[in-house]
């Protein structure tokens, strides 16, 4: 649910940026579980794809939760878990929640992705990055 509540904003606040600058936006999840609910949900504007062995994110050195660092977002999350309800964003928590994930924006170039322009690490479970950093 908190994955869907954060690429839904972003989506939404950066996508037509992007498409007037002919940008792309590209998410990468990590297991085919819950994806296809995800397409159907409208929840991502971009590309899709499934990294099932996690590569992209041991290279970008995401971690993953345990339960003790997950324990805080009990608390925190309810705000984002009220805001999923109430726009009438659902899910289930199955899957794997544990994974941290990120925002990362490359520059084009021949081989693609060359230089790394932007990037940000999620710091807890229930941390979005704002929309906002990825249009200045």
């Amino acid at each position: 649910m908190l994955c869907r509540v954060g690429a839904k904003e972003l989506s939404d606040a950066v996508k037509p940026s992007l498409d007037a600058h002919n940008i792309r936006l590209i998410g990468v999840g990590v297991e085919e579980f819950g994806l296809q609910g995800f397409l159907e949900g409208n929840y991502f504007a971009g590309e899709m794809y499934v990294d099932t062995k996690k590569e992209c994110y041991r290279r970008l050195g995401y971690k993953r939760y345990n339960m003790l660092s997950i324990l805080p977002a009990l608390f925190t999350g309810r705000a984002d878990i009220s805001k999923a309800r109430e726009t009438g964003i659902g899910g289930d928590f199955k899957g794997d929640g544990l994974q941290n994930g990120g925002v990362l924006i490359v520059a084009a170039g021949m081989s693609g992705g060359e230089k790394t322009l932007f990037s940000w690490a999620q710091p807890s479970v229930t941390d979005h990055l704002d929309p906002k950093k990825i249009l200045e």
